[in-house]
Formats: structure tokens, sequence, C-alpha cells
């Protein structure tokens, strides 16, 4: 699969821009940081066993989209449905991840340019469980901050971004969706999202 990184990226900077976070300016540990909690909000929503409900959430969404049964699928049904069948799941949670990713690109003007992801490295799933995978994308993450990396910025971010779409398909998570619906979400919440930063 190919993706547009450069289009997401410019999505969420701008929704997460329009709702005042990036008012005044933080530091890349910051941003790296935020990125790591909603790694470990994945690992603890799988804990949990907590999984998105998706064919639920498109069987409510079409049937509300019919306006022979409703006056439509206005924001207030996407966001009780999407609360109730995908938030704080595990796939909400990386969908967060790229989210974070694509903001931070966006901060600091990082081209991502367009990517083909394929599964190929020792975070995939085999016998590992999330957790396991997932300490090794904050490794990853990490390695950004302490600039471990030997390549450029914009090639580690596009690097750690193809390895969050990776693990997400080798456990059968279609990312792509839930960052759209994820990032749909965050354009109606409000100004911070109740929080500092």
């Amino acid at each position: 699969m190919e993706i547009d990184l450069n289009k997401l990226r410019d999505r969420a900077y701008s929704i997460a821009k329009a709702h005042g976070f990036h008012e005044k300016e933080v530091s890349d540990e910051t941003y790296l940081m935020l990125i790591i909690t909603e790694i470990s909000e994945a690992v603890n929503a799988d804990r949990k066993g907590h999984h998105a409900n998706l064919k639920e959430f498109e069987f409510y969404e079409k049937q509300n989209e019919d306006k022979r049964f409703s006056s439509g699928f206005n924001e207030k049904n996407f966001r009780e449905f999407y609360e109730f069948f995908i938030k704080d799941s595990v796939e909400d949670e990386l969908a967060d991840v790229a989210i974070r990713l694509f903001d931070f690109a966006g901060a600091t003007n990082t081209d991502l340019g367009t990517v083909k992801y394929t599964p190929n490295s020792d975070i995939y799933r085999g016998n590992k469980l999330l957790p396991e995978s997932c300490f090794i994308l904050v490794e990853r993450v990490v390695c950004i901050c302490r600039n471990l990396f030997p390549s450029s910025i914009n090639i580690s971010l596009r690097d750690i971004i193809r390895t969050v779409f990776g693990l997400a398909e080798s456990y059968g998570i279609n990312l792509d969706r839930f960052i759209d619906l994820k990032m749909r979400y965050n354009e109606s919440r409000p100004y911070k999202n109740g929080k500092e930063y």
C-alpha cells in the first residue's frame, strides 16, 4: 500500500494547530514523549483486551446515513458511535501514535514523502506480543532524540511511521482507516482537548 505521508502530516498538524497545540514552541523531547505515551496507551488497551468494533461502528454509520431512517449521520452521532465502538482501543491508540508522529513532522517541517510499507523487520508480530513490539518502537523514537539514527530526521520519522503501519497490519488493523476516523474525531474536540499541552 502506498501512502502520501505529507498529506497526513499536513492534516494532523492543521488540526492540532486549530486546537491550540502550537501556540507556543515545545521541545523535540516533549513531542517524542507524547508519542511514547500513545504507544503506552496502546499497550494498556491491549492489556484490557479493548479492541475497536469497526464493523458495528460502520453498521450504525451506514444506518444513520440513510435519510429514510434518520436525519443523517451528523457530528453528534459520529462522536457518540466513535466513543462507544472505537475510542481508547488498541486501534485508536495506534492511530494516535501515527497522528502524533505526523504532527511532530509538521511542527519540524519534515518532508515525509510517499512511502510504501511492508512488514520487514524484527518489530512485527511473529511470536512477539504487542508490548514487545511496542518496546522496540519506543527505542526507535528515543533514538531520534538522541540523534542515534545515522540518517536525517525525515528518513528516521518515515521509518518509524512505516513501522507503525507495518505493526498495525501485522495485527490485522487497517491503520489508514483508524487514522482518518481519529482525525475526524479530533476535529470536533475542544481547545487543546481540555489539556495543558
